[in-house]
This record gives structure tokens, sequence and C-alpha cells, in this order.
């Protein structure tokens, strides 16, 4: 991954944060540049496209998800928002309800379990306290990981850990 890493960092330097070669999508401005969507994907990433076999990537995340699913089924202290997925499904993450996000992920991290307390960012044109269940989703929402890379063993890892922090 660190050659990816140095590539983004050449084009944060070449390209200022105005332009829309700099785009972040996960930039917390809200800030959306229109022009982005004249954009195309690059010969190289389309020839990388073309040789990835996705049917057992899905299968794999779909496997993890229902794993990790499983074994949180029943601890009081989290719920899973959506306990299976459909066989049409690539799931990213295992969103997972629980009191309190920022801790629990932050307490994940501490064990090597790259957790992220997703969908928390508010867009300042939306009054929130007109949707209180929305707003109370973005504090309570942990993202787990379950993608194909996950063995068995680091599916039950992330069970185990994420069980001692949420009982103790």
């Amino acid at each position: 991954m660190a050659p990816l890493a140095a590539g983004n960092e050449v084009m944060r330097r070449c390209w200022p944060s105005s332009s829309p070669a700099a785009y972040d999508p996960d930039d917390e401005d809200f800030d959306f540049t229109s022009r982005i969507l004249e954009w195309r994907i690059s010969e190289f990433s389309r020839s990388v496209i073309g040789r990835i076999e996705w049917r057992p990537i899905a299968e794999r995340r779909r496997r993890n998800y229902r794993r990790l699913a499983e074994r949180l089924e029943g601890l009081s202290a989290c719920r899973v928002i959506r306990p299976d997925v459909s066989d049409f499904t690539c799931p990213l993450v295992l969103p997972l309800e629980v009191h309190n996000s920022e801790r629990v992920s932050v307490a994940l991290d501490r064990r090597r379990i790259n957790s992220a307390v997703w969908w928390n960012e508010r867009h300042p044109a939306v009054d929130w306290d007109q949707f209180p269940d929305a707003a109370g989703l973005k504090d309570r929402v942990l993202a787990l990981p379950v993608h194909q890379d996950m063995s068995d063993a680091q599916v039950d890892y992330v069970e185990t850990e994420l069980r001692r922090i949420l009982t103790s």
C-alpha cells in the first residue's frame, strides 16, 4: 500500500485542494465540484478491474458478514442493523449499533481492528433536530470489517474482542 499512499501524496502536491483533480469525497466540508462528473476511469484502472474475479470476493464478504452477525447474535450491548444479507450483496462492512460508537471504535483500534465510525458527519444544511432517529444512528453506528481478506479466525477475533469491550 505504500506506493499508493505515496502516489496520493504526489497528487495532493501537484494540484491544489481547490482543483477538481484533488476532489476528496470524504471531505467534511461537503463541497462538491460538478466538474468531476466529466472524469473517466483511467486505462490502467480499467485493465485492473477487468482482471478481477468478483464472484469469490463477494462470496467471501457475505460469508464473513454472516459469520460475524451470527456470532454477535444475542449480545445485548449491540444490535446488528441488518442480521443477514442477500446472495446478491457484496457488503463492505457490517453495520453495528452500539451505545458509544466512538469509544468502541477507539478500543477496537487498540486491538488492531480497523473499525470505522461512519455516517457520523452532519451536513450543515440539514436541521438534525427534525430527524432525531437519523441523528441518533449517526452517533451509534459502527462499521466492522468483513472484507474478503479476513480469515475465519480474524472474524472470530473481531467478535471476541468486541464482546470483551462491550461487557467490560
